[in-house]
C-alpha cells in the first residue's frame, strides 16, 4: 500500500502545482480608466442610454473650439490645447511668462460613466509643462482652479444634449426588412445602405395609352374610304395627392457668450454635424481613430466630412440639416 501511494505522489504534486498556477494567474481584464473617486470633480448626469452618443457630441463641440483630441476611449476623452503667455488660460491660472516654457499645454480629461439609463460626465484638468532636467514633463492638477470654467463647459454640453439627443437617436433607424422574392423569376438587386434618415421617394406620373394602328380594317368596302381616326386612350392619371415631408430640423442655435471661455477663436461655426458623420460611420462598422471626423469642405448643400477608420479606408460623409449619407 505504501508503494502505491509513493508511485502516485508525484502525480498528486503535479496536479496541485497546475491548479495553483491557474488560480494565481494574472488578471487579464482591462482596467477601467475612470478614477475611483469622482466626488471632487465637476460633473453632470444626462438622461442617455448610449454613452458613445454623448462622447461623440462632446468630441464635435471640442473640435469646434480648437481643442486637439489626443486620446478617445469609451470611458475617457483626452483634450489638449497650448497655453501661451498672452492667452486667457494663462491669466486665469495666474501664470507669469517665466513659468510658461515652450510647449506648455492644458489637458482636460472627460470621463463618461454608464449608469444604465443615464450617463454621468465628469471633467478634470491638468497643466503639463516640460522640464529641462527630466524627460517626463511636469503635471500639475488645476481642476479646482478651473472648476468654474469646467462647470460652464459641462452645462453647455448638457444644453447641447437636450437640443440634439433626439436627432442622434433617430440617426440609427432599424434596417428595412428583406424584400420578398420576385415572382417573375428576376433577381432583386441588392440595395445599398440608405442615408440617415432615408430620404422620401419622389412620386412619379403614370401615363397609359393604347397603341395606335395605321388603319382599321372593316368588312364594308364603303367604310374603307372614310378617314379613320385612331381612338385615343384614356386621359393620363396623375396622382395630385401632396406628399407629406418632415420639416428639416432647425440649425443649432449659436452658443452663448459664456460658453466660449476656452475657445481659440471668437468666431464659432456650426460643426455639430461632425458628431452625425461619426455616428453614420460607426453604424457601418467603422472603428473611429483618435483623429475623428475631419471637415474637408463646407458647401451650400452640406458639409463633407472624412471619417478615418482603424484598419479600413476612410469614409466620406455628407451631412446637411441633420441628414447624412455616404459619398462612396
Amino acid at each position: 500500500m505504501n508503494r502505491r501511494l509513493a508511485a502516485h505522489l508525484p502525480l498528486f504534486m503535479l496536479a496541485a502545482w497546475l491548479l495553483g498556477g491557474c488560480a494565481s494567474g494574472p488578471d487579464t481584464r482591462p482596467q477601467s480608466l475612470i478614477p475611483a473617486n469622482l466626488s471632487s470633480l465637476p460633473q453632470i448626469q444626462l438622461a442617455a442610454s448610449e454613452r458613445d452618443q454623448v462622447r461623440s457630441l462632446a468630441m464635435g463641440a471640442a473640435r469646434s473650439k480648437g481643442w486637439r483630441i489626443t486620446q478617445s476611449d469609451p470611458e475617457r476623452l483626452l483634450l489638449e490645447r497650448p497655453v501661451t503667455p498672452d492667452s486667457t488660460l494663462a491669466r486665469v491660472l495666474d501664470l507669469p511668462p517665466g513659468q510658461l516654457p515652450t510647449d506648455t499645454r492644458l489637458e482636460v480629461a472627460s470621463y463618461f460613466i454608464d449608469e444604465g439609463t443615464a450617463v454621468r460626465v465628469a471633467s478634470a484638468a491638468a497643466l503639463i509643462r516640460p522640464r529641462t532636467d527630466q524627460p517626463e514633463p511636469e503635471r500639475r492638477d488645476v481642476t479646482s482652479r478651473l472648476q468654474p470654467l469646467l462647470t460652464q463647459s459641462l452645462a453647455a454640453l448638457e444644453r447641447a444634449w437636450q437640443t440634439h439627443h433626439q436627432r442622434l437617436a433617430e440617426a440609427a433607424p432599424p434596417l428595412p426588412p428583406q424584400p420578398a422574392p420576385s415572382t417573375d423569376g428576376e433577381a432583386t438587386p441588392a440595395g445599398t445602405l440608405a442615408a440617415i434618415p432615408a430620404a422620401p421617394i419622389e412620386g412619379s406620373e403614370t401615363t397609359q395609352r393604347q397603341p395606335l394602328t395605321a388603319a382599321t380594317q372593316t368588312d364594308n368596302p364603303a367604310n374603307a374610304s372614310r378617314d379613320v381616326r385612331p381612338q385615343q386612350g384614356p386621359a393620363p392619371v396623375i396622382d395630385a395627392t401632396p406628399m407629406l415631408r418632415e420639416a428639416p430640423p432647425l440649425a443649432p442655435e449659436p452658443p452663448q457668450a459664456q460658453t466660449q471661455m476656452l475657445s481659440l477663436t471668437p468666431q464659432q461655426r456650426d460643426v455639430t454635424w461632425a458628431a452625425y458623420a461619426e455616428q453614420y460611420a460607426r453604424l457601418r462598422g467603422c472603428v473611429l481613430t483618435d483623429e475623428g471626423a475631419v471637415l474637408i469642405d463646407n458647401r451650400s448643400d452640406g458639409e463633407i466630412h472624412k471619417v478615418p477608420c482603424e484598419g479600413t479606408d476612410s469614409i466620406l460623409v455628407q451631412c446637411h440639416d441633420g441628414l447624412c449619407r455616404g459619398l462612396l
